[in-house]
């Protein structure tokens, strides 16, 4: 307990109560030993200085003559260590369950993917809030947030949130207790009053994308067992292996889009090639159609002029028109 025997004896029961029981467990128990009967299982009590400890306990009721209990002695043997351990063996099993299911979600849709992911998480680490933020130049664009409360993404100075926090760390930070912490004077501790926090980055492409964070105003009375530094460790890979896949499908979609776009642009070229050919063969007939007459007829005069003795020059020059007007036709 941490006390010393003089503070303890005499004092009431709750010097060392926990706070962790329910009234229905204290009932039960009272219930049990006021009834002259011996009460055996486990309780958690605080010791001075504030941390918390388990027990394996007997409560062993002594009744006078008449049956009346008078008093009771209890035997407690510490079992911390081993409650920690089948607390922890619990939780990393949990742990487990809930990443499967988490791996297992179909990727057709990456957004709720990504959202039922996140609230899976949130569950299962009992957060109060997670959210996924991206991360564009100084401000940290929230994509999606759990509990779902609004569905447009909000843009927040990158300062002003645990974000920086979590990049800087370069892995999984987890902080059981704000204000006990070297981050106390940070402004979202000031603003919003959360207190545990568990948050790292996520890397898309080799690059750091943006941040995966969880986090609740009350603090965690111990700090975070190792199963749940892994568990974001591990969801935030799973996440990031979403958003790299969502962006392969959009790039891909972008390319095909450019190639349609092209092909579109190609036929349209070919169409209007096509136009322009028959619209220049039927030129060419309907000139060629026209200018036949008029040709003939100038044709026919020239010879008959080329016939006519006419001076030498003169001649010379209607040869040119007689060879011209043939090559037209």
């Amino acid at each position: 307990t941490g006390y010393a025997a003089d503070e303890l004896v005499g004092s009431p029961f709750r010097k060392i109560s926990s706070g962790v029981h329910s009234r229905e467990f204290w009932a039960e128990f009272w219930k049990t030993i006021r009834t002259n009967q011996n009460w055996q299982g486990e309780i958690c009590n605080r010791a001075k200085d504030g941390s918390l400890y388990w027990v394996d306990a007997i409560v062993v009721p002594f009744p006078d003559s008449l049956g009346i209990v008078t008093k009771y002695v209890s035997i407690q043997i510490v079992s911390t260590r081993r409650k920690i351990a089948e607390e922890s063996t619990a939780l990393r099993i949990r742990l487990l369950h809930a990443l499967s299911g988490i791996a297992e979600l179909p990727g057709t849709d990456a957004e709720e993917t990504l959202a039922l992911a996140l609230d899976r998480g949130r569950e299962s680490l009992l957060f109060e809030r997670a959210t996924l933020g991206r991360i564009d130049g100084e401000q940290l664009i929230l994509e999606a947030r759990s509990p779902r409360t609004v569905s447009k993404p909000a843009s927040l100075p990158l300062s002003s949130t645990y974000g920086k926090l979590s990049i800087q760390a370069g892995d999984v930070l987890a902080i059981p207790k704000m204000s006990e912490s070297g981050f106390a004077a940070e402004p979202c501790l000031q603003r919003h009053g959360y207190e545990s926090f568990l948050g790292t980055r996520v890397v898309v492409d080799g690059r750091t994308y943006g941040t995966l964070e969880f986090f609740s105003t009350q603090a965690r009375e111990k700090p975070f067992d190792e199963a749940e530094i892994e568990f974001v460790r591990l969801l935030a890979r799973l996440i990031g292996a979403v958003l790299n896949r969502r962006n392969a499908i959009q790039a891909l979609a972008a390319k095909n889009s450019a190639l349609d776009e092209a092909k579109k642009n190609a036929d349209q070229l070919a169409s209007e090639a096509s136009a322009a050919a028959r619209a220049k063969a039927d030129f060419l007939a309907n000139m060629s159609h026209e200018i036949r007459t008029p040709l003939n007829a100038i044709i026919g005069m020239t010879d008959l002029l080329l016939d006519s003795g006419l001076p030498r020059r003169v001649h010379e020059h209607l040869d040119t028109v007689r060879t011209s007007s043939d090559s037209l036709l």
